[in-house]
């Protein structure tokens, strides 16, 4: 990934699946406290086939992100070009084309099936919607979906409580295949499943990637999926991408001290893994951000006058990953 404004927006012929320009979103505080800033004029850009890790703590944007770009949540301001559609201020019935090019898996998976509908039922209906298909014709293709993501079709008259956890993902799976989709959206597709079934789900979207030629835009808190699935990684902040480039690049030399921090902080099975000692200070926040600086220096150790009164820009620093912090390549 380059400096977002070297290309021109994602169209159908392009490399550009997604192109994000200056995009914001905030929602209103309760009680008469400050709004919260979501997403704070992030730009980027995702290439076709790559898998794009989005990786923060908990109320960092990440999730928010993810659904913006679709339309899913509405943006305040900027751009959002996903396969040459601009989802920002888009009507639904704009958004149409799209919703058949793109899909997404959410997180809970029996949370994000109707109760009421049978398995089969589930996966058939964007075939219904979005293909037109019916009777025999649609019958045939859900049992292929169902192949496809190695779930019984037998299963396809269980009602969702009458699955496992893994089942009712793989579901989730085969209904954002239904349409073919060209870009797919995971939001956290394993942290509410089993550790021993992870790893399943993962090998499968894996295999599906490799298959269908798909560009996928993974969200997830857990570093070992990130090293596992995605090709390249951003890294969120408090609403801002603080750093990004390939997952070799931001993972294997960080060049923002919150990157070091989320790798100082993860657990590693490898003992002879060394990370970097958090760059964190004993001040933690107390939900007043100053967002006239890096919003990162309140807790970062490294930090100087101009980190409080200028943002960073995120670019190359004599570093081998895009990172927005005043002192990358230096400290």
């Amino acid at each position: 990934m380059t400096l977002i404004d070297q290309r021109g927006p994602a169209t159908p012929e392009s490399r550009d699946v997604v192109v994000l320009r200056n995009l914001r979103k905030t929602f209103r505080g309760r009680g008469g406290s400050a709004d919260v800033v979501a997403i704070d004029n992030t730009s980027m850009r995702i290439e076709r086939g790559s898998t794009l890790g989005i990786v923060g703590e908990s109320g960092s944007g990440k999730s928010t992100l993810a659904r913006t770009l679709l339309g899913l949540i509405a943006a305040d301001s900027g751009e959002a070009n996903v396969l040459g559609v601009n989802t920002v201020g888009a009507t639904e019935r704009s958004l149409r084309p799209l919703r058949r090019r793109a899909g997404i898996v959410f997180q809970e998976p029996y949370e994000a099936l109707d109760p009421r509908m049978k398995v089969g039922d589930l996966i058939g209906e964007p075939l219904k919607l979005h293909r037109g298909l019916r009777g025999t014709a649609l019958r045939e293709r859900v049992t292929e979906l169902m192949q496809l993501v190695v779930l019984d079709p037998a299963l396809a008259e269980r009602y969702p409580h009458q699955m496992s956890g893994g089942q009712q993902q793989r579901t989730n799976i085969a209904r954002a295949l239904a349409t073919e989709p060209e870009l797919l959206v995971l939001d956290e597709p394993t942290s509410a499943l089993d550790v021993s079934v992870r790893s399943e789900i993962l090998s499968l979207l894996v295999s599906l990637q490799n298959r269908l030629d798909m560009t996928y835009v993974l969200v997830s808190h857990d570093l070992p999926t990130i090293r596992a699935v995605c090709s390249h990684l951003a890294v969120m902040y408090l609403g801002r991408v603080v750093e990004q480039g390939t997952v070799e690049q931001v993972l294997g030399s960080p060049s923002h001290p919150y990157t070091r921090f989320l790798l100082g902080s993860a657990l590693s099975l490898d003992p002879d893994e060394k990370t970097a000692p958090p760059a964190v200070n004993s001040v933690g926040l107390d939900g007043k951000v100053d967002r006239r600086g890096c919003c990162f220096a309140p807790r970062c150790v490294y930090r100087v006058d101009e980190c409080t009164t200028s943002i960073p820009k995120l670019m190359h620093r004599n570093t081998p990953s895009e990172a927005a912090c005043h002192r990358a390549g230096t400290v």
